[in-house]
């Protein structure tokens, strides 16, 4: 995926070289204390959110959010087609202590390159997370950033792509093999522009978060330069955070859902859409929306996820085992 023409930086000074790295062992910490822009690249329902919240509880790291969404970017950059604002505080109706407008103007004037450095001066956390998830939104970040300044490490949250796309069925209506491209497009990016950088880049499983946070956080707690081991997890809660998901940030059918949306957090402040407020509504409120409702439409998807090309290699090169997974989509289905 990606913009057309979007230039993929240089290779940043400092770094030795590619590293993926798959969270099955614990590393030694590369280098304590130091300053570390971390971003979160991936696709949409990969956990970003949650896992922003669990970084920001356990390791004391400032969860920005998608600042992609500030509306300068959306001007400027359009890479995404609405700006909005922290989703905790407009459920609440109020406005927030941290991403006031004199602060959304910082930010946007510093330009992505600078903003998470920004946001480092303003809250005073060592570990700032971005989580804008698009790899173009990363390349220009990186364009033109200061190599002497912060160390940046990326953390790929992935999703099985069969889940993925029920999910983005679910809630946008759109056709299940352009999701399952969506989904093999987005990585060949992300790999293929970490390659290029030679950024150090780690994959997230969302599945094996939210199976087993502590053991993920532990082995993530290196690459974030975190001496001490984790035994205890504490909950990730909502966080000041620019977009994301509501629903993890004010919970599933609640009335600060309700709120959010009511808000306007379009730049006209009159946005409201009921008819998409509605969609939104059912997709929370009728899990069956994400799975297929006979075994013959789990076939079909299962044969849509078997014949996009590529997508089976990048799903095994993430670490992911599909035919298990399609067979089991199959047997499950319509129960």
């Amino acid at each position: 995926m990606g913009v057309a023409g979007a230039q993929v930086p240089e290779p940043l000074a400092g770094v030795t070289g590619l590293s993926i790295g798959w969270l099955g062992r614990r590393e030694q910490a590369p280098v304590a204390a130091a300053p570390l822009d971390v971003y979160l690249v991936g696709t949409a329902y990969s956990g970003t959110t949650h896992l922003g919240g669990l970084l920001s509880a356990n390791f004391g790291a400032c969860y920005a959010g998608e600042l992609g969404r500030l509306p300068h970017y959306v001007d400027t950059y359009g890479l995404f087609a609405d700006p909005v604002g922290c989703l905790k505080c407009a459920g609440a109706n109020r406005d927030c202590e941290l991403w006031t407008q004199a602060f959304v103007r910082e930010i946007e004037e510093a330009g992505p390159q600078q903003a998470l450095g920004r946001v480092r001066e303003r809250v005073g956390a060592r570990i700032v997370v971005e989580g804008s998830k698009l790899p173009a939104w990363l390349q220009t970040s990186l364009n033109g950033r200061d190599p002497g300044g912060a160390r940046v490490a990326v953390l790929l949250t992935t999703r099985s792509p069969l889940s993925y796309a029920m999910s983005a069925q679910g809630a946008t209506g759109q056709p299940l093999w352009l999701s399952l491209r969506e989904w093999r497009d987005i990585y060949i990016d992300a790999l293929r522009t970490a390659t290029r950088t030679q950024l150090p880049i780690f994959v997230v499983r969302n599945e094996e978060v939210r199976r087993d946070p502590a053991t993920v956080l532990d082995r993530l707690a290196p690459v974030l330069g975190w001496p001490e081991r984790v035994t205890t997890v504490k909950n990730a809660e909502p966080t000041h955070s620019i977009g994301g998901n509501a629903f993890v940030q004010v919970g599933f059918g609640a009335e600060g859902h309700r709120a959010l949306t009511r808000a306007g957090l379009h730049r006209d402040g009159n946005a409201f859409d009921p008819q998409a407020f509605e969609r939104a509504e059912r997709v929370t409120s009728v899990g069956s929306l994400h799975r297929p409702p006979d075994v013959g439409t789990a076939r079909g998807w299962a044969q849509a996820a078997i014949d996009c090309p590529g997508l089976l290699d990048i799903a095994q090169l993430l670490g992911y085992e599909m035919q298990p997974e399609l067979e089991k989509v199959v047997a499950e289905a319509g129960t």
